[in-house]
Formats: C-alpha cells, structure tokens, sequence
C-alpha cells in the first residue's frame, strides 16, 4: 500500500513556512523609531560613542548600546544623537537615562557608597589569595627543611636506647646514621 499525500491539506502548512522563511519587508521593522540622528562633529559623535559604550540596553540588560543588535539600542543611539544635537551635554545625558531607568543602566557603577565594594573586592581577593599562597609555601618549605635537617635534639647514645625492632622505621635511622658516621 503506498501512502499519498493530499496536497490541499498542506497548502496551509506550505503558506506558513512560506511566510515564516521570506525576508520581512523594511516597513515592517521598528518603523517608529528613526535609526540614525541629526548629523553630529566629530567631537559629538565621539561622545556619543563613548555614550553608547556606558549605557546597557535596557531590553534584556546584558550588553552596551554600541554592541547590542535589539531594536532598544538603535532607539537609544538616535535619542543620544539629537540630545547631543540639540546641546546637551555629556553629563546631562548620563543623568537623563538614569533618572528614567535607574543606576542599572549603567554599564559601570558609580564610584561612590555601596558600588565602590564593585571596584575594591577583586583587588582584595586577589591580595589575600597572594598571602594565602605565601602562607602555604612558606609552611611547606619549613617543613622540607626540617625533614631534611633531620630531628634538632641530639642523638641519645645507644647505650641507655633499647635496640630499635629489625625493619622498623627506627631500626633504618640507625642504620643510616652508622652509615653516615663511617663515610664522615
């Protein structure tokens, strides 16, 4: 028996993916939002840039303006762009996206408070896990050179030991030591 396929059943389907794979129309992406701004000098449009690279866009708060590729940045950009056209100043913009999306749309936090634990806890970790590896070191090479300076106490005369058990640790210290007396 061999299995046929009604193509009237799947025009639907066909259309849908269809649909789903053509490139979508220019009218059809943010058309409300304009993707650029007014022309800007040099100097502007560096400080826009810089601009870009302090803020995160606000859609899912993970990457700068500059470098996110969401319809948010493209928006951003261009509100920067004619507020620095219409004379705003750098700082001016700064606090203009914090008043309106908080502290979190800053990419690095300010200096001041709380935030400053963003900037002194790594150079903190970092010198105590430097001290804690000069701790362990310092220990380990103290205990290498007792192990091979051997015991400070000095050495009983055989006489008043009892005589160490043959094949135990002691009875091999001995047996080293005697070994060492003769080839001195």
């Amino acid at each position: 028996m061999r299995l046929m396929i009604e193509p009237v059943r799947f025009r639907p389907a066909l259309l849908l993916l269809a649909l789903c794979l053509a490139p979508m129309p220019a009218f059809a992406q943010d058309a409300g939002t304009p993707q650029e701004g007014p022309r800007l000098t040099p100097e502007q449009e560096a400080t826009a840039e810089r601009i870009f690279s302090e803020l995160v866009s606000p859609c899912c708060w993970t990457t700068t303006v500059d470098v996110h590729g969401s319809g948010a940045a493209p928006r951003i950009q261009a509100e920067v762009r004619r507020m620095l056209a219409g004379g705003m100043s750098y700082q001016e913009i700064i606090d203009h996206y914090v008043d309106e999306y908080g502290e979190r749309i800053l990419a690095k936090p300010k200096r001041t408070g709380f935030n400053l634990a963003a900037y002194w806890v790594p150079y903190l970790a970092l010198l105590a896990g430097a001290i804690l590896l000069l701790i362990f070191i310092r220990r380990g090479t103290r205990r290498r050179s007792r192990a091979i300076s051997g015991p400070t106490a000095p050495i009983a005369p055989e006489a008043e030991a009892p005589p160490p058990v043959p094949g135990s640790d002691e009875d091999y210290k001995r047996r080293i030591e005697e070994e060492l007396r003769r080839t001195s």
